[in-house]
């Protein structure tokens, strides 16, 4: 987009006056800042008649904000004069600030900036009633209570953001400051799901999705595991935060952007469970499960879920499934037409235009085409990459300062583009109906493959034993996927299982038994751990700093009954049950007292 152009649309969100066109563009500076200044014309309805004929054409200027110093561009937030350009530029700098400065020195930018201001035409244009003064700081309260309601992550990293602005609101007169005292409250009172540790716990930890039971494939319907792939694809996409792209394209290790990367991991680990699940020792079940994956992938396509089936496609198109030609000789032809017809969807060519195209053609349908039930409301799911490759080339192609040494906020203000259209997908993703499982089977899949720990690794494939089962096998429960084994299509396939593929790994839940909420963290046991080793990684997970000899281990069984597990003996063999096991972290009598 030229800048004429983001001109035009930054200046047409904030004012309803009809542009026709422009006629001069020249760039203007101010006391820090830069504009870029555009004279249109103007066509403005008669007081005597609306018609379109009868209107007036005049001549106006609209300047939008090119570049400035940071202290600059943080004052024009609440400029002294209106501006056609301030709703849009506020939003735009909100979600793109963090690039260039801190929420911190922006809050003290706007707190501290209100000072007694000196005469000046802005004076001399404010009303009488109403002090230049008063109305700054109106707008100062205003634009912190928006602030607050749409990024109020912002104000608890550090929680002094937030102290400040709590105190400034009461020291305000203005009618606004109730309002803003308000947001406060209400935002204080859930401060736990603003935290970047709730963040991240959310989006890997909602529910029991586990369900204890390894994973067949041909267990489920392809209808059935598109579905609930879509619902934890839609779920993830939802929970992104917009500016975390900008963050992880830029890898700025001070944003570590955890909801971009769980999106990013989960569709990973979904093309590893695509492999995993191909690579049979039977070249029947090789040939079955791509057929049984490429009628998922087209379910996922009917749903408008692109993320999903593009994780389906790279799974399917990695080399080592690709290259099994005698696997692929026997899908059956329609299959392979549609396994082709679905791949190419996504060719590079011409900056993968066929899927933009597509994803612009079909992302704000309500309902999925040949959907035989009308009333139900569907959405979509974008491939985030798609997003993160459009911010990398912005950000390759632009300075973040000019010359002189300004932020370049016309790249913000590209930047702002692709996050509001993220923004817009992720409204569009809301609208499925797609029934909840507590067992997702996508969810299922990827912790089946990386159990989430902090010391697990992204590339190992860690397996549990069957909770039902914890002693013995059956066959078909023995069945583990191992993704490093070397198969080919001739000759008998050579096992090499991974090291860390060991039956002998659990997934259990632990509580803290002084928290009031009871809130339970998973982590994983394996056959080596010992009492303070377990309560130790527990502690860590909770966020509690005390020390692991403060507290005893108790597991609580099915019945309610409670069995302290001995200090330090192996936990995983000193559990009473393995199925569904729940244990709880109790402070010990002699730390009590």
């Amino acid at each position: 987009m030229s800048e004429d152009t983001s001109s035009e649309a930054c200046s047409l969100h904030s004012s309803p006056t009809d542009y026709t066109g422009a006629q001069d563009i020249v760039e203007e500076k101010e006391g820090g800042l830069v504009f870029t200044t555009v004279l249109k014309k103007v066509r403005a309805p008669t007081d005597e008649d609306d018609n379109s004929s009868q209107r007036v054409t005049t001549t106006r200027k609209v300047r939008t904000v090119k570049a400035g110093t940071v202290e600059r561009l943080v004052s024009y937030l609440v400029p002294d004069e209106e501006s056609t350009d301030v709703g849009a530029y506020r939003a735009c700098f909100l979600a793109t600030y963090r690039t260039f400065t801190e929420p911190g020195f922006v809050v003290s930018l706007l707190i501290d900036g209100q000072k007694p201001a000196v005469e000046s035409q802005s004076i001399a244009a404010a009303s009488i009633e109403e002090p230049v003064q008063l109305r700054r700081q109106r707008n100062v309260l205003k634009l912190l209570k928006f602030w607050l309601e749409n990024y109020p992550a912002d104000f608890f990293n550090p929680i002094d953001n937030l102290a400040k602005v709590e105190v400034f609101a009461g020291s305000c007169e203005a009618h606004e400051s109730i309002a803003l005292k308000e947001t406060i409250a209400n935002v204080k009172a859930d401060v736990n799901r603003h935290s970047q540790a709730a963040w991240i716990d959310r989006i890997l930890h909602t529910g029991d999705t586990m369900g204890g039971q390894p994973f067949h494939l041909f267990t489920f319907q392809a209808q059935d595991m598109a579905s609930s792939l879509t619902a934890e694809d839609a779920r993830l996409f939802q929970a992104v935060v917009p500016h975390e792209c900008l963050s992880y394209t830029r890898d700025l290790k001070s944003a570590p952007a955890p909801t971009v990367r769980a999106c990013i991991n989960h569709f990973n680990r979904i093309s590893l469970v695509v492999i995993a699940t191909v690579l049979e020792d039977c070249m029947v079940a090789r040939t079955k499960a791509i057929g049984h994956w490429i009628q998922i992938a087209h379910h996922c396509r009917t749903m408008r879920n692109f993320s999903g089936l593009r994780a389906i496609v790279a799974g399917l198109q990695s080399s080592s499934v690709y290259r099994l030609h005698q696997s692929w000789h026997n899908v059956p032809q329609d299959k392979q037409l549609m396994f082709e017809e679905l791949a190419d969807l996504f060719q590079a060519d011409s900056n993968h235009k066929t899927s933009r195209d597509l994803l612009a053609k079909e992302g704000t349908a309500k309902q999925i085409q040949g959907k035989k039930a009308p009333t139900a409301q569907h959405g979509v799911v974008p491939y985030l990459g798609t997003f993160l490759t459009d911010l990398t080339m912005v950000h390759t192609a632009h300075k973040d300062k000019t010359q002189d040494g300004l932020i370049n906020f016309y790249k913000k203000r590209q930047e702002f583009e692709i996050l509001a259209t993220l923004t817009l997908y992720q409204k569009v993703s809301a609208n499925y109906n797609l029934p909840h499982s507590p067992h997702l089977v996508s969810y299922r899949l990827s912790e089946q493959l990386e159990p989430t720990t902090a010391t697990t690794s992204e590339n190992s494939s860690i397996f549990r034993r069957s909770r039902r089962s914890p002693h013995k096998t059956t066959e078909r429960n023995s069945k583990l996927i191992v993704l490093n084994r070397s198969t080919t299509e001739i000759g008998s396939p050579t096992h090499t299982p991974s090291p860390l593929a060991s039956p002998s790994t659990l997934i259990v839940r632990v509580s803290i038994s002084s928290e009031a909420n009871c809130c339970y963290k998973s982590i994983l046991l394996s056959e080596s751990e010992r009492t303070g080793a377990v309560i130790k990684s527990a502690l860590e997970k909770h966020g509690i700093t005390s020390s692991p000899t403060q507290y005893k281990l108790v597991q609580v069984l099915e019945d309610s009954r409670q069995v302290e597990i001995p200090d330090n003996v192996n936990v995983f063999y000193a559990l009473a049950s393995l199925t569904s096991p729940m244990l709880t972290l109790k402070m010990k009598e002699s730390t009590v007292q």
